[in-house]
């Protein structure tokens, strides 16, 4: 049952946060326009676009939340029988799921794990092939791990 609300709970928090995004952005490209990358296209979209695509993120994370507030009620839940229920399983998922998206974040880009690195060492280049490919390596090495967890808690 934990899990339920914890995987629910992460849900609506991503598409309430993506939506947010979009409407501060007005961008649906998420998180690498927000970042400063280049625009593709050198137009904006229409304001009800990004309105309406935004909506499509912010009304089901709303919907989501509601259902666990009503649920909750319905079932007389507090927030400490939700965390009883969540137990060590939810803090070893919730570890699992940071190691995870640390390491397909490595995997994807490197350059930007090396960027945080850089931000302490200057003398760090970012377009060193040996460096990314060491970066690469740990991003694949922390999937594996993550993976394995990940297994072992649905088993």
């Amino acid at each position: 049952m934990g899990r339920v609300y914890l995987g629910a709970s992460l849900t609506a928090a991503y598409l309430l946060i993506r939506g947010m995004l979009i409407l501060r952005t007005g961008s649906a490209r998420g998180v690498r326009a927000y970042m400063g990358e280049p625009q593709r296209a050198a137009s904006k979209p229409a304001f009800r676009m990004v309105l309406f695509t935004a909506a499509i993120h912010i009304i089901p994370g709303v919907i989501v939340v509601a259902l666990l507030a009503v649920v909750g009620v319905k079932h007389h839940l507090t927030l400490s029988e939700v965390a009883q229920h969540l137990g060590a399983d939810g803090q070893l998922l919730l570890f699992t799921l940071l190691i995870l998206g640390g390491a397909i974040y490595a995997l994807v880009r490197p350059s930007g794990m090396l960027g945080w690195a850089r931000s302490a060492h200057p003398e760090i280049p970012l377009d060193d092939p040996g460096a990314l490919m060491v970066v690469r390596l740990i991003g694949a090495v922390g999937c594996f791990i993550g993976l394995i967890l990940l297994f072992s808690l649905v088993s």
